[in-house]
């Protein structure tokens, strides 16, 4: 019986040790029950964070991103409307020039016709100029050779005339008498007459003839 207690005694469990033993476990899984419920307060901590940073992201975007763009926007329409203005400037440019080119064109077929019209004038003021002045000096030089010739024929029947009346002088003061001499030389004064009216030659047969017949 003894023995029966001792055994009992030495084989029942302490009460303090199977609370402790009991209590262990429980403190143990209060421990990780703990752990984990930090772990997903951490978690959603996080999560919250992480939506709330998001959401502060978003709000930039909404508030800086659309001027952003529509300075951008305004950007290329500056530019769209700068290259259309240079478009338009340079086909301006390019009419006003090729407008010019024609003018250019035009001013010098009109000088060229005027040049060509000032040429035929002048050409034909130079031919008329020298048909008048061919016709004056044409007109001087028959004149000329009119007045020397009849300078010529004067001076040649004066001659004649002197030496006729020289000759017919010596022939008379041998052949004939006063009266003779008077009705020669009445004639003679009347042939020097008809040939000085008519224009014809002197002969001085003539008076020879006439001094025969007298005689």
């Amino acid at each position: 019986m003894y023995l029966f207690a001792a055994q009992v005694e030495t084989h029942t469990p302490d009460v303090n040790e199977t609370h402790a033993s009991e209590a262990a476990p429980t403190n143990a899984e209060h421990n990780e029950g703990h752990g984990a419920g930090h772990e997903a307060g951490l978690f959603d901590n996080n999560f919250i964070n992480w939506l709330l940073l998001l959401a502060f992201l978003g709000w930039l975007i909404q508030k800086n991103m659309p001027p952003l763009f529509k300075a951008r926007r305004e950007s290329i329409d500056n530019e769209i409307s700068a290259a259309q203005q240079a478009k338009e400037e340079g086909i301006a440019f390019l009419e006003e020039q090729r407008k010019k080119l024609a003018n250019v064109e035009e001013e010098t077929k009109k000088i060229l016709a005027e040049a060509k019209t000032a040429a035929q004038q002048t050409a034909s003021l130079i031919e008329e100029q020298t048909s008048k002045e061919m016709a004056e000096l044409l007109v001087k030089f028959e004149a000329s050779i009119q007045n020397e010739r009849q300078l010529l024929v004067t001076e040649m029947r004066s001659a004649v005339v002197k030496a006729a009346v020289a000759i017919s002088e010596e022939q008379l003061r041998h052949q004939v008498n006063d009266k003779v001499k008077d009705e020669l030389l009445t004639k003679f004064m009347s042939e020097l007459d008809t040939i000085a009216s008519t224009g014809e030659s002197f002969e001085p047969g003539k008076l020879e003839s006439a001094a025969h017949s007298n005689n």
